[in-house]
């Protein structure tokens, strides 16, 4: 004899991260038979939170003329899913002179070497892309 057990709705591990169920059969004799039996159900990790950051905005400043590798900005991001992420930093938009680079795995932003001139532009937006590795 087999059975199935099946949900009702959807599971969460980061709202609960388990059930006890009791199954109980009983057969259908003249004199029914029966037995019961506690089962553990593990809900398992699935990778469905957004990750986010620290700030939604960041406002960092640059000296003009800054050398290459100048630290301007460190991102942390974090998720809530139940397993530790990674996460993968890209510049997606803001950039396209190229005086900035990001570092994929740390978030860390930094100058180029290519030299900021205030006069010409006083401030770079840059739009930056997150993303879980799975």
């Amino acid at each position: 004899v087999a059975g199935n057990i099946r949900t009702k709705a959807v599971l969460d591990v980061e709202t609960k991260r388990g059930y006890w169920l009791t199954v109980y059969a009983q057969d259908h004799g003249v004199v029914p038979l029966s037995s019961s039996l506690q089962v553990y159900v593990e809900v398992l990790d699935e990778n469905d939170n957004t990750p986010l950051t620290e700030l939604p905005v960041y406002y960092p400043s640059v000296p003009e003329n800054s050398p290459a590798s100048v630290s301007v900005l460190q991102i942390h991001a974090f998720d809530h899913d139940v397993s530790p992420q990674q996460f993968v930093f890209t510049i997606s938009s803001g950039n396209p002179e190229g005086y900035f680079l990001i570092n994929s795995t740390t978030g860390l932003i930094s100058t180029s070497g290519r030299k900021l001139d205030r006069e010409n532009q006083a401030e770079h937006v840059l739009e930056i892309f997150l993303q879980t590795m799975d």
